[in-house]
């Protein structure tokens, strides 16, 4: 990816058995396709099941939205939470009540909050509501709202450098001096007479997954090869047969929920010490609630680009640098700052090779990280456009090894 894919088809998955909600869906994407770059493809299938199967066949993430007509859910909510578990930030949006389908009620209370504790958050039973979800999942910013405007990530390596140094209070300090820039006023760009209306300067903040990660990362790298038999699921190795107690399909299956989490553990820790009076913690997918007027009173904290952008550009769920680029590209913000453990910005991780000594807390063997940096090169200052450019710069993790870790 070397920027916003804006001829991409957004795929929506639509579980509608006797098509009775499918064409209301069709009529208000269709809608937005004609004030909107997106364009979009709808894929009906029967049942929650098939859903959640073509959910983890599939890439993470490949389609922007999962929607249910009303009569199938009951019974199938563990297809909802299914899909839920593979793609954490889907959105999922089920569609029930006379005012879209005559002939059928709305889904009873108590299905309708199984469905959303499963991951369906959204319920449409009005044409206006549907059209009014459509709206918030398939969300479009007003990018004149963020003049001015900054997207600050916290990088996942200043976690990890804040947990090993225990005299260094690097987080603390970090979100201190963020919070001294959001104090600090500015002119009013939206107001004619600038001398006479000051306000806060908007930051957007996130962070990255760390070594929180890494530890996802390398359960995954290890587990994920692991395959069943009629004596139980094992590792063919030249010595012998290792029996493990755990399917290699649930590794895959929980491998983005395990990272969403990560993501969000780090997002609490920030607003931990940033406090209520400075930030809010937002969940994924709630994007509406970053207004002009909002980002004046406290810094919106938030884990990734939305998901419908995800979709249109590829973005993997663990590559944080380029979610934060795409929050700012969102938001028509032009400044990205990254807090990461580095002095700039490397063609390739400047961790590879790196591995951590826990009783000094330093690096194991100097040598052999320079070894592995022999070929490295550090740039004071790129473009977005160079940071997306995958073949310019790699952006594959190292694990806790100090190996890559193939994401």
């Amino acid at each position: 990816m070397t920027g916003p894919n804006l001829g991409k088809e957004l795929s929506v998955l639509v579980c509608d058995p006797r098509g009775k909600i499918t064409g209301f869906v069709e009529g208000i994407l269709g809608e937005r396709e004609e004030h909107r770059y997106n364009r979009f493809e709808i894929k009906r299938v029967d049942e929650p099941g098939k859903a959640g199967d073509l959910i983890v066949r599939g890439s993470i993430p490949q389609y922007a939205a999962v929607i249910y007509e009303g009569s199938v859910i009951k019974g199938n909510v563990g297809g909802i939470a299914r899909v839920r578990r593979h793609d954490p930030f889907v959105p999922q949006l089920v569609v029930s009540g006379k005012g879209i389908v005559p002939d059928e009620e709305e889904a009873p209370r108590h299905i309708l909050m199984q469905a959303a504790r499963a991951g369906a958050i959204y319920h449409a039973s009005t044409p206006e509501e549907l059209k009014q979800n459509i709206g918030k999942i398939f969300y479009e910013a007003s990018q004149s709202s963020f003049i001015n405007g900054k997207v600050i990530k916290i990088g996942g390596s200043a976690f990890d450098y804040d947990r090993q140094v225990a005299g260094d209070p690097a987080i603390g300090i970090y979100c201190s001096l963020i919070k001294q820039v959001f104090d600090k006023k500015q002119h009013n760009p939206y107001r004619k007479k600038k001398e006479k209306h000051m306000m806060r300067r908007r930051i957007i903040g996130t962070v990255g997954a760390g070594q929180l990660g890494d530890v996802v990362k390398a359960w995954r790298g290890k587990y994920q090869y692991f395959k069943e038999n009629r004596l139980g699921i094992y590792r063919r190795t030249q010595e012998r047969a290792i029996t493990l107690p755990a399917p290699s399909e649930n590794v895959e299956i929980l491998y983005p929920e395990l990272m969403a989490e990560a993501l969000s553990t780090n997002l609490k820790m920030v607003h931990g010490l940033f406090g209520n009076d400075y930030s809010s913690l937002l969940n994924t997918g709630q994007f509406y609630f970053i207004s002009r007027k909002s980002t004046t009173q406290k810094i919106p904290l938030i884990g990734i680009a939305p998901h419908h952008v995800m979709v249109r550009d590829e973005i993997p769920l663990q590559d944080s640098d380029t979610h934060t680029i795409a929050l700012a590209e969102f938001y028509g913000i032009d400044t990205v700052i990254l807090l990461k453990r580095t002095d700039g910005i490397y063609r390739r991780d400047p961790y590879r090779g790196f591995k951590l000594d826990p009783i000094t807390g330093k690096c194991a063997s100097p040598e052999e990280w320079r070894r592995a940096q022999a070929f490295n090169k550090r740039y004071s200052t790129v473009t977005l456009a160079d940071m997306l450019d995958q073949e310019a710069f790699s952006r594959e993790g190292t694990g806790v090894d100090g190996e890559a870790d193939h994401t």
